[in-house]
């Protein structure tokens, strides 16, 4: 109990120390024409390796990324980091040693890849910037990097990511809807209505519960089952009249071919 109160302590000295020297000193101005960022809308998980010494880092990366929870890993160990997980829109890895950092994210690549990934070293030089740069990291910085500017780079590279997901969400849905949309109706929907009803096609004829259909988008942005039920009841004005949309009980739905009904 005590050693922990100590810990706590040094802990809150450390992120004083931070802030008085991250946030008056060196306070970036944005510029006139830049929009806020919001930094307590990404959520952040910070990776470390469990070393003591990494203290300092952590407590500038919870004064750089409010909305941030904490996740101990090793080389043989990365559960909470992996790609199934939906919670964190931002990756942090921490760590002193530049080659260890590079050597994980090498080694679990392809699980690290689907999110903006940012290494955070204790201190940084150009050799070693450029060497997590060229393995795969986004980007990389140190507690010398002023707060304001991490969380700048951070917003930038989380419109980046959403960009191209976008861009790749939308040529899928697009392909799954040829077969079931008239060309001259694709345009008369919102993206959440063709997500929904490229989502129908692709499970097709499985029913899809409704609660999936709400959730399509993430658990922030969840529809309401009203308004699911408004959507489906606008696809089935629009769709090609070779398909019918089914409601399947107890709360699913299903798009079926005409002929199969």
């Amino acid at each position: 109990m005590t050693q922990s109160l100590a810990l706590q302590s040094v802990t809150e000295s450390i992120r004083e120390s931070l802030r008085g020297r991250y946030f008056t000193n060196q306070m970036i101005e944005p510029e006139a024409h830049s929009p806020p960022v919001n930094v307590r809308s990404i959520r952040t998980r910070v990776a470390y390796f469990g070393d003591t010494d990494t203290l300092p880092q952590l407590s500038w990366i919870e004064l750089a990324f409010p909305n941030s929870v904490l996740s101990l890993i090793s080389e043989t160990y990365i559960a909470d980091i992996t790609p199934s997980r939906s919670d964190y829109d931002l990756l942090v890895v921490a760590g002193k040693d530049a080659r260890r950092l590079s050597r994980l994210y090498r080694f679990y690549k392809p699980a690290l890849q689907n999110k903006p990934t940012l290494a955070v070293l204790d201190t940084s030089t150009p050799r070693e910037r450029t060497a997590l740069l060229n393995c795969g990291f986004d980007d990389v910085c140190d507690p010398r990097t002023p707060i304001p500017e991490v969380r700048a780079r951070a917003s930038a590279l989380m419109r980046r990511y959403e960009m191209a997901s976008q861009k790749v969400l939308t040529t899928s849905i697009s392909q799954n809807l040829r077969s079931v949309l008239p060309h001259d109706r694709s345009s008369a929907l919102s993206l959440r209505q063709r997500r929904i009803l490229s989502h129908l096609v692709e499970k097709s004829p499985q029913p899809v519960a409704i609660d999936t259909l709400r959730f399509l988008e993430g658990p922030y942005k969840a529809l309401a089952y009203s308004t699911v039920k408004v959507m489906i009841s606008t696809l089935r004005g629009v769709i090609s009249d070779e398909y019918e949309i089914l409601y399947v009980s107890p709360s699913s739905y299903s798009l079926v071919k005409a002929e199969d009904i």
